[in-house]
């Protein structure tokens, strides 16, 4: 006579699971058992809180383990092998063994060793790479496949070194078996589903029917499979008319918004029995237009009696609500009272509450919080909105009689409603969940932790349970399995079977098997496996470690890896490998890789004969000291200290340098160089480098004779500005007066301003410039007088004794000479100036380039002046700058002509480079003819870029402006360039050009024009396999900003591809120009592809 107080999960129609809590007690009559009343409670909810609580804590504490992959270096020369220690742990040998082959071979299995000798043996000879799936045992008695695969290394026709990767591959080999098996079970699924799996078809006519029908149709609508299949209308005879519309109508409504089908309907069978069907399925929309159903169609007919019989149970509803723990109440809206069914709040608050009416709701919202009592009476309204019985959920708190506030999630239901229909009361069930807002707290913490663990690991993590019958469940998937199975993190936990759906047929058996296996074992698991998804063909990896249960359970915690790149890169490995090796033999520059770790090349093409003299061999040989034997004192230590920053991880992916090499016979070769990092240790530090290296000797003579002349010219002109600022600070004490002698080279200009500023300023009555010539004689060449004087010009200076003293040599102090009064004079002076009407003068010699050229002269024709020391001094300083105009007079005119000699020179050096570019580009076309198809495409790309930085030379030699070159005019020839170069007059590819008037210096447009060249390139090349398109280039100017782009309406990129992680030439290319100019770049692939660089003017 105990209570019943249990929990239990159910299944829903739908397929959903609900954990229930159950409560009851029996009704006795005459001391015998009659019924048992009881609750059900939905505890779904805190059940699933504390099972994620429990996972979450389990994840945290799981630590990830990598696969990895053994090396081994077999140098046929001395016979020395060289295992990885990752390769020892796979062969199952401690690192002191001495790896050899026979070591190898000795844990190789019988069945295989003829094989991997026939395999080495055809390597040697054919000189092919070496790949063979090896099965081995272990020293421990562990068997386990091993994917072997080596690169053989030829030298003077003989393979001499053998460098592969082995892989453990033992789960994907056992995951074979067990993928049978599942798809023999996959087979048998339909079969056993409790209920009618039904495949329907609604075409683009609008057309429905039933293409499959499994054969418990028999037993649920008395219509053989067969039959009902030839004869669609047998199925729908089963229902009414208005329930066949209603069915027609759903059915359209699912294809129209593509949402799950799911339908409850009642049929009556052949034999007059009348049952409810519930039917569910997905659209799935074909490429025809067709809309596919598989559909599950159960009979819910006895789920549908049950619900007739609970109605007649409501009677016994007070009874059991006192038998939960959940408070019961009735809020009637017209008395706004709330009614107690049951004692909980008592219980809850420890506040006595009769099970009785309240008074009214404001004594029941007393005990709310103040935050949630607008909340809750919102609610209720808003719930006696809706005329048709509806649930809603609200939370909220409530005090008890200490103060502690307890959470409380109601959930509230249309109760009873007035005659005319109208809602008048809400039944309500609170349940206090205040611990479980704290197992909340604590779990939102522990899933946030969660999410950024599942979001920043790429791939997917599983969780997946066997238990000891062999039955399986998937309990967790993180969402990004979406990008892998097409499926989203909801549909496989509600169907895991779509996980193994995904498996390919011939890997499902092995791949199930593997996890049983592993589970029995309880031992790591790995595995490699193929999925087939809307989106095609993946190969998958995953890695998982088991925990068992105290339950006999076993719980997998693991992580999924997308490695459908990887594999599609080992297939095209071998082919990428023989074009590289084709290209890098007779490409025409250098290309080495170097060893950072071993500080020498490892490889260089045979280019570097052809430079230097010295054969790959030779190069390799001297090992670290061939850049101390071959390279230029000076630039020694430029070299290597670029490389111990690369090793540093200072220098970018891709770095540059130039310097000198030695030959053979002692010349100097510069070199251009571009490196980039190829391989990384575990740690991320490089340890190998990919160069190419070009001979630009030709190029650095030019460079060197145009920096000298640059450098005698800059020379040259810096002795003069040097001059004229010392000049000009002097002048600043006179910008008064002088403030605009130096505006202009013409001298007439020049010295009728510095007659008058210095007349004006001195106000005197007359200042002259007198001009000697070389036989001492001279004359006035200029004069500025008051209006009551005429002009002087044109007279000699027979009548001024100091003009003729000083033409002859004989003064004393030939610098100035002062005369204050000519009264006051003795000699001649005072002869000569009365007769010229002058009584006081001031002459002041002007020298040039140290040799007399005139005097700079002041009368006052009046009455005698007292000239004042500054005046003399002023005076002198003018005559100075007066020597210095005429001398940049006649510097102007000697520099216009030196200038004109500079601009004819590097007129000539930019013709000579664009003439060497285009010798390069001629070799190279002559080399196109000659050279394989393969590497054809190669050359084409090098004669473009180089055709677009001759057409940079070209500009400036036909241009007057050597400090910017005009992009419109540039851009237009490169374009029609290429347009003539891939398009031609063969195909309907057009060229659209829409750029505006803009100039770069020299240093920005090449990067600019190598742009263009790449990305107009790949246009013309790869995005119109019809030969039929257009191509727009345009360039504009935003503000401060230039804006480049380059669009076409082709194919467009490769849905998934991210082209920066193509690895391509062209486009590493592509990143390092635009770094360089210090732009943006972005593109995006719709009705074509369009690239957009926007950088700095």
């Amino acid at each position: 006579k105990t209570d019943i107080n249990v929990s239990y999960r159910i299944v829903q129609p739908s397929g959903e699971v609900r954990w229930v809590l159950s409560k009851g007690k029996a009704v006795y009559r005459d001391e015998k058992p009659e019924k048992i009343l009881g609750v059900m409670i939905d505890i779904t909810d805190r059940k699933q809180l504390e099972l994620s609580l429990a996972k979450n804590e389990e994840r945290l504490s799981l630590v990830l383990k990598l696969n990895k992959i053994g090396i081994w270096d077999w140098d046929l020369t001395t016979n020395t092998v060289t295992w990885s220690a990752e390769k020892y742990e796979l062969l199952g040998l401690s690192p002191e063994t001495t790896a050899s082959y026979d070591a190898f071979m000795a844990l190789v299995i019988p069945e295989h060793r003829a094989e991997i000798e026939a395999q080495i043996q055809q390597c040697l000879v054919n000189h092919q790479n070496y790949y063979h799936e090896t099965q081995i045992i272990t020293p421990a008695g562990e068997k386990k496949w091993l994917r072997e695969q080596a690169r053989c290394q030829v030298k003077d026709g003989k393979v001499v070194r053998l460098l592969g990767l082995a892989e453990d591959i033992t789960l994907s080999k056992q995951i074979e078996l067990a993928l049978i098996e599942s798809e023999e079970r996959y087979r048998n699924i339909t079969e056993n589903i409790p209920g009618v799996v039904m495949r329907y078809l609604l075409n683009d006519r609008g057309q429905e029917k039933i293409i499959y029908a499994s054969q418990r149709t028999k037993e649920v609508f008395e219509i053989a499979h067969n039959d009902l299949v030839k004869n669609n209308n047998l199925f729908w005879n089963l229902m009414t008319e208005n329930e066949l519309y209603l069915f027609h109508g759903s059915i359209l409504a699912s294809a129209q918004n593509t949402k799950t089908w799911n339908r409850e309907y009642q049929i009556t069978t052949p034999s007059g029995i009348k049952k409810w069907i519930q039917g569910v399925g997905n659209p799935k929309l074909q490429s025809n237009g067709t809309v596919i159903w598989d559909m599950v169609m159960l009979d819910i007919t006895d789920r549908k009696q049950i619900e007739a019989r609970l109605k007649l149970e409501e009677k016994f509803t007070q009874q059991i609500m006192q038998l939960t723990s959940a408070i019961i109440y009735i809020y009637d809206k017209q008395s706004d009272s709330v009614s107690l069914l049951n004692s909980e709040l008592n219980n809850i608050t420890g506040l006595d509450f009769s099970v009785a009416k309240l008074s009214d709701s404001k004594l029941f919202q007393s005990l709310i919080h103040p935050h949630d009592r607008e909340l809750v009476k919102q609610h209720w309204l808003q719930l006696l909105d809706y005329e048709t019985p509806t649930t809603k959920e609200i939370e909220f708190r409530i005090t008890d009689r200490s103060g502690q506030w307890h959470w409380l999630t109601s959930r509230d239901r249309l109760f009873n409603y007035d005659q005319e229909g109208r809602p008048t009361q809400i039944l309500g069930v609170a349940i206090d969940i205040t611990k479980q807002k704290q197992i909340e707290a604590d779990l939102k913490e522990s899933k946030s932790k969660f999410k950024q663990l599942a979001a920043n690991i790429p791939g997917v993590i599983l969780r997946y349970l066997v238990r000891p019958d062999g039955s399986d469940q998937i309990l967790y998937i993180s969402p990004g399995c979406y990008q892998i199975f097409n499926k989203t993190d909801q549909e496989i936990l509600q169907n895991d079977r779509l996980f193994w759906q995904c498996v390919l047929a011939e890997d499902l058996p092995s791949l199930y098997s593997s996890f049983l296996v592993a589970s029995q074992r309880l031992e790591q698991w790995k595995r490699i496996w193929r999925i087939k998804t809307e989106k095609g063909l993946k190969w998958l990896s995953g890695i998982a470690s088991p925990d068992l249960l105290p339950n006999g359970n076993v719980v997998w915690d693991a992580i999924i890896l997308d490695i459908t790149d990887q594999k599609k890169a080992e297939a095209q490995s071998k082919q990428q490998e023989e074009i590289l090796k084709q290209v890098a033999e007779s490409a025409s520059i250098i290309i080495y890789v170097y060893d950072l770790v071993e500080n020498r090349n490892i490889y260089v093409n045979p280019e570097i004969q052809s430079l230097l003299g010295y054969s790959p061999q030779e190069v390799q040989d001297m090992g670290e000291q061939m850049f101390i034997n071959l390279a230029h004192p000076d630039d020694l230590p430029r070299i290597q200290a670029s490389l111990t920053k690369i090793l540093q991880g200072q220098n970018p992916e891709m770095t540059d340098l130039e310097y000198r090499l030695r030959d053979k016979q002692g010349n100097w070769h510069w070199l251009f160089s571009c490196d980039r990092v190829i391989q990384r240790d575990e740690k991320g530090i490089p340890t190998q480098i990919l160069g190419v290296a070009v001979d630009v000797t030709r190029l650095k003579l030019a460079e060197t004779s145009l920096q000298q002349i640059n450098q005698e010219l800059e020379a040259r002109i810096a002795d003069r500005t040097r001059t004229l600022e010392e000049q000009l600070n002097q002048e600043l004490l006179l910008r008064t007066i002088l403030g605009n002698i130096h505006h202009t080279f013409d001298l007439s200009e020049v010295f009728y301003t510095v007659l008058n500023e210095t007349r004006l300023t001195f106000a005197c009555d007359r200042v002259a410039i007198y001009q000697f010539n070389q036989d001492g004689s001279g004359r006035f060449v200029a004069d500025s007088f008051t209006d009551e004087l005429t002009t002087i010009v044109g007279h000699n200076c027979l009548e001024d004794i100091y003009l003729q003293q000083l033409s002859t040599g004989s003064l004393d102090n030939p610098h100035v000479f002062v005369v204050k009064n000519i009264y006051a004079s003795v000699g001649q002076t005072i002869e000569i100036l009365p007769g010229l009407e002058i009584k006081a003068s001031l002459v002041t010699p002007i020298y040039l380039r140290e040799k007399l050229w005139g005097a700079l002269v002041m009368y006052e024709h009046y009455q005698p002046r007292e000239w004042q020391l500054w005046e003399v001094n002023l005076i002198q300083q003018i005559a100075l700058h007066t020597a210095i105009a005429i001398q940049q007079s006649e510097l102007h005119s000697q520099l216009a002509d030196e200038l004109q000699q500079k601009n004819v020179l590097l007129k000539e050096v930019h013709h000579r480079v664009k003439n060497n570019l285009q010798i390069m580009s001629s070799l190279l076309r002559m080399q196109f003819h000659q050279t394989a198809p393969d590497v054809k495409d190669m050359i084409e790309t090098y004669q473009t870029r180089i055709q677009a930085m001759a057409l940079v030379h070209e500009q400036l030699y036909c241009s007057e402006n050597f400090a910017s070159i005009d992009l419109k005019s540039y851009i237009t020839k490169l374009a029609s360039y290429l347009l003539l170069t891939y398009a031609g007059n063969t195909t309907d590819i057009k060229l659209h050009l829409q750029i505006e008037d803009v100039s770069l210096p020299l240093e920005r447009t090449i990067p600019l024009g190598l742009l263009v060249n790449e990305l107009v390139t790949n246009a013309f090349k790869y995005a119109f396999p019809q030969h039929k398109g257009t191509v727009t280039l345009g360039l504009s100017k935003q503000e401060k900003m230039l804006k480049l782009v380059v669009a076409d309406d082709g194919v467009g990129l490769p849905q998934g591809v991210d082209i920066f992680n193509l690895g391509s030439l062209g486009m590493q290319l592509v990143e390092s120009l635009v770094e360089q100019i210090e732009g943006n770049l972005s593109y995006h692939s719709t009705n074509g592809t369009e690239f957009v660089i926007s950088f700095p003017l």
